[in-house]
């Protein structure tokens, strides 16, 4: 036999904030569909948030991506579709904010989706940083192509190893190079010093 059940004010309560936190966003992992470097925004697939209709992953465009820096002082990298970031919703609405600097709230909204920030720094398992980007003792900056001061920078720095080498070999052309009128034989090198190659690093440039 069926018992008869009244919920009381503390169910009613308990259901009441249940299905509010369940509105409630935090952190979740997403990836890069397209990045536009020029505005540091991407369209971001959320993974674990799916679309209730469609049973497709939610779809945000111009998500705000944060690298670490201020104006004159920035360490940044280029984004590529697939890549994971981790999103952040903000607690407050973030919107007008971002174009004016006013944090004046346009709306009551919380933790909403609309108000979500991307960080590029969450990875899977399957996916960690290969070992020529680590170091136990060091700070290691690696990519195919790195500059250093400004994104203008078109001049590759000179590597020690080069530049020696370069030294190297104007001291051995210098070394066996003599004049008429010593012994034992005046001997004129076909070339005084030979051409000189550039003793630069292929990856890295500076401003």
């Amino acid at each position: 036999m069926a018992l008869d059940y009244t919920p009381g004010l503390e169910d009613l309560l308990d259901a009441h904030f249940s299905s509010r936190l369940e509105a409630v966003r935090g952190p979740m992992p997403g990836v890069v569909m397209a990045y536009n470097p020029a505005t540091q925004e991407a369209k971001v697939a959320l993974l674990f948030d799916v679309d209730s209709t469609t049973g497709v992953a939610i779809t945000l465009e111009d998500v705000p991506v944060q690298f670490p820096g201020y104006a004159g002082r920035t360490l940044t990298f280029p984004l590529l579709p697939g890549d994971p970031v981790l999103c952040v919703p903000a607690e407050a609405d973030i919107s007008g904010w971002r174009l004016t600097g006013d944090a004046t709230k346009a709306s009551t909204s919380r933790f909403d989706i609309s108000d979500v920030v991307a960080f590029p720094t969450l990875r899977t398992k399957l996916g960690p940083l290969g070992p020529g980007d680590v170091d136990p003792v060091a700070t290691v900056v690696s990519g195919s192509l790195v500059k250093l001061g400004a994104s203008t920078a078109t001049d590759f720095v000179a590597l020690a190893s080069l530049v020696l080498t370069e030294l190297g070999k104007i001291k051995a052309a210098y070394d066996v190079h003599t004049h008429n009128g010593f012994a034992p034989v005046p001997v004129l090198p076909t070339e005084l010093i030979p051409p000189l190659t550039l003793p630069a690093s292929t990856s890295t440039m500076a401003t």
